[in-house]
């Protein structure tokens, strides 16, 4: 992931907009000008280079999205949303093979009960960027200020925080082995995602150790993450102790 935090500024104080109105620019629609130079309404982000080293799926994998159930209808409800006008192969590909550019926050003026005429004196907005495989933190970056200056947009860019993409191979030895390990716990063929869109230190692993990454997710399909209901079935609590448990038995006990 790349977190970032883009500021557009005005005025050195907040104005009146009737009788400072048409006269002092706003930051908060120069903010809005300049993202829609960066993302477009049908999902692609604008900024150039940006899906240059994005890793192509192999067949394999590609094969295993096809494999994953899918139900519109089922999905939008567990999301909360009315609609969800993907097809199978578009929701899993943007799931796990396309980086992502999400506001996360976006700041001006007045927000609270009520009304308040004024004229911003600036505008923030956070992002965070969901790299896909092969991906340069580092590299994004710096695209995003190359686009800055191309456009010369009035913007102020800080960085919050990068980590590494990383994504194993579903074939290697090791991950057919942790498969098999979950088959034989739970006695049915598990679901093989290929990425997932998470951020923790799994380049440690793959990038500087050299070793393979298996992430064996067991929460309820409710688990809202992150939210202030964030939550986990306790039987799908006792499933993951068992799945971890076979997990590490199975690899100490086979010849790797």
């Amino acid at each position: 992931m790349l977190y970032i935090e883009l500021t557009t500024k005005g005025a050195n104080r907040d104005h009146h907009s009737g009788n400072k109105g048409g006269i002092v620019p706003n930051p908060a629609w120069q903010l809005v000008h300049a993202l829609t130079t960066m993302y477009s309404p049908n999902g692609e982000v604008l900024i150039e280079g940006f899906y240059d080293d994005v890793k192509s799926p192999t067949v394999y994998e590609q094969e295993l999205l096809k494999s994953l159930p899918y139900n519109a209808r089922e999905i939008a409800s567990l999301l909360g949303i009315k609609n969800l006008d993907l097809d199978g192969k578009s929701y899993y590909e943007r799931l796990t093979f396309r980086p992502t550019f999400n506001i996360s926050g976006l700041t001006s003026g007045y927000g609270g009960e009520g009304s308040k005429t004024i004229i911003p004196s600036q505008a923030k907005v956070k992002i965070d960027l969901r790299l896909a495989a092969n991906q340069d933190p580092d590299d994004v970056y710096q695209k995003i200020e190359n686009h800055i200056k191309k456009y010369q947009l009035p913007i102020e860019m800080v960085c919050h925080g990068k980590v590494k993409p990383s994504r194993t191979s579903p074939d290697n030895h090791l991950v057919q082995k942790v498969i098999g390990s979950v088959e034989q716990i739970h006695q049915k063929k598990p679901l093989i995602i290929p990425a997932i869109g998470a951020t923790y230190p799994d380049y440690v692993f793959t990038q500087i150790l050299g070793l393979p990454s298996i992430l064996v997710p067991y929460a309820n399909a409710d688990e809202d993450n992150h939210s202030p209901n964030e939550n986990i079935d306790i039987s799908c609590f006792i499933n993951g102790i068992k799945t971890t448990s076979q997990v590490i038995l199975d690899l100490g006990n086979k010849q790797l």
